[in-house]
């Protein structure tokens, strides 16, 4: 012990011929200042006391406040000195505190990084036991703390009520487990328990746990030393939306990080949902998913389910150079406005065949998409071009049941950022387009120019002729009536401009055009 102390002793003594230890009756009162005492709770030191003390030969009664573990507290003590069993209760101690988030997870030995952040109003109840054993139960407020789980990006933001609770078994003052772990708030419920082992984590047990529309249960195993955390996970329904909407965020198959920063654990994961939300209250119902990571990047993934329109498979897999990424869907439109990629489709059959670059510091994902059989509805750059070229039997078509297309064919590169386009190519029997260009994903702005042919059937039919076709057409989707356009700013309502010019001259002159 270290600091100051004033106190007041009283021996009571008999008057009897012979005394023995325990006819005395022995009492202190003290007040102490800047008391210190090391390792009082699971090895974590008292400090700074300023306390009331009462005792006797057999027990003894503190009061006050002091910092406990580098949190202020207040405190309420009792420890037994009696004589009994293994399960005597030796030490009893009751206290509250407020503190920052960080200091609990210290006192506690865990690691809440990017978890939970702010303070949070705590009552702590510690008991121990003759045989060294020892039992905190922890319960907190944390209306003022912020909640974050960054897989779903679900957060709760300060102001917003919740409660914790949770009850820590020590021995040989170790945590030896996390029991009856508990958070409930709005849109928030867990139930769990932690194994620690030698003073680590090493599995989180969920029961179930329902952040928002996400109700699960399963298990997180954590490998010693940094090793690998394999998450075994499943229940009714997987909450993905606000990750694939939250702006910047990379979609779920090029998850990674540039190479100069820190990679996290390598982990893996096997999971199953009956239904999986995705952007714009899309489902995909039978939802399985299973993933392996170095912590940089999704080295191995294969996702599966079913929209309302057909079936979806996802699967990435290593290749020469970084990974390969293919995809298939029945449902294209469905799937592409639950990706939060595009809205303005319906139908259509989705092929996808891909490569990351690894080796570049943005990993980007170069390869051409396929979509045969789909309608476009309601898209303004679409609906604009149609109007400049006095379609208005198309345009008509576009703003209500939607503008047919035979077959989109379109090569991209795409990184977490930028969408660019290289001579995509998209036709029906009324029209042809062609589209390059780049789209920002995080301000949802273009910058696209292309070429359109009317009447895209028939006009292209001069392209084919046999020798002198490539007079007509010597781009692929151009015709000898065709006009170059291009799209600039929101993607909500961009600005679309049409060169006349070009409609006027046959394929091989239109160049001459293009700066008028």
């Amino acid at each position: 012990p270290a600091g100051s102390l004033t106190a007041r002793l009283a021996v009571t003594v008999p008057l009897e011929h012979n005394l023995t230890l325990e006819d005395l009756t022995i009492r202190a009162q003290a007040r102490t200042e800047g008391l210190r005492l090391a390792g009082i709770v699971a090895g974590r030191d008292l400090e700074q006391g300023a306390l009331e003390l009462d005792v006797t030969t057999e027990t003894m009664k503190i009061t006050g406040r002091a910092t406990v573990a580098a949190i202020p507290a207040q405190l309420t003590v009792d420890l037994d000195f009696r004589p009994g069993g293994a399960g005597q209760i030796q030490q009893r101690i009751a206290a509250t505190a407020r503190a920052d988030i960080r200091q609990l997870a210290t006192a506690a030995s865990l690691d809440l990084a990017g978890m939970a952040t702010g303070p949070a109003s705590t009552q702590l109840a510690y008991t121990r036991r003759r045989d060294g054993g020892a039992e905190l139960r922890i319960s907190g407020e944390l209306r003022d703390t912020e909640l974050t789980f960054t897989p779903l990006t679900w957060r709760k933001p300060p102001g917003r009520p919740a409660t914790a609770e949770a009850r820590l078994r020590i021995q040989r003052d170790r945590i030896a487990s996390i029991e009856d772990i508990s958070l409930n708030g709005e849109g928030l419920s867990l139930r769990g328990r932690m194994e620690q082992v030698e003073g680590r984590l090493a599995l989180l047990r969920l029961d179930r746990a329902v952040l928002g529309r996400t109700d699960a249960q399963g298990t997180i195993m954590f490998q010693p030393s940094g090793g690998r955390i394999t998450v075994a996970i499943h229940g009714p329904s997987l909450d993905l939306a606000p990750r694939l909407t939250t702006p910047g965020t990379p979609p779920p198959a090029q998850t990674g990080r540039g190479a100069e920063q820190q990679p996290d654990r390598p982990w893996s994961l096997e999971a199953r949902f009956e239904t999986a939300h995705l952007a714009s209250d899309v489902r995909l119902n039978g939802f399985s998913a299973t993933a392996e990571s170095n912590g940089a990047i999704i080295q191995r993934l294969r996702v599966d389910g079913r929209t309302s329109g057909g079936n979806t498979h996802l699967e990435i897999a290593p290749a020469a150079g970084g990974r390969r990424l293919t995809a298939s869907s029945s449902d294209a439109g469905t799937l592409l406005r639950g990706l939060d990629v595009a809205h303005k489709l319906a139908g259509g059959t989705l092929t996808l065949d891909g490569n990351y670059d690894d080796r570049s510091p943005d990993r980007p994902l170069t390869g051409s998409a396929r979509i045969d059989d789909f309608r476009v509805l309601n898209a303004p750059a679409v609906t604009g071009l149609l109007q400049a070229m006095t379609l208005y039997g198309l345009v008509q078509m576009a703003q209500g049941p939607g503008l047919g297309i035979t077959k989109l064919i379109a090569p991209f590169r795409m990184t977490d950022t930028t969408l660019e386009l290289n001579d995509a190519r998209a036709f029906n029997p009324s029209l042809g387009l062609t589209v390059k260009g780049r789209i920002d994903r995080i301000r949802e702005t273009c910058d696209l120019t292309g070429t359109v042919v009317p009447a895209y059937f028939f006009n292209s039919l001069l392209g084919d002729i046999p020798l002198i076709g490539r007079l007509f057409s010597p781009e692929t989707g151009g015709g000898l009536f065709a006009a170059n356009y291009t799209v600039r700013g929101k993607l909500a309502d961009p600005q679309v401009a049409v060169n006349p010019l070009s409609a006027l001259t046959p394929g091989f002159l239109r160049g001459l055009f293009g700066n008028f």
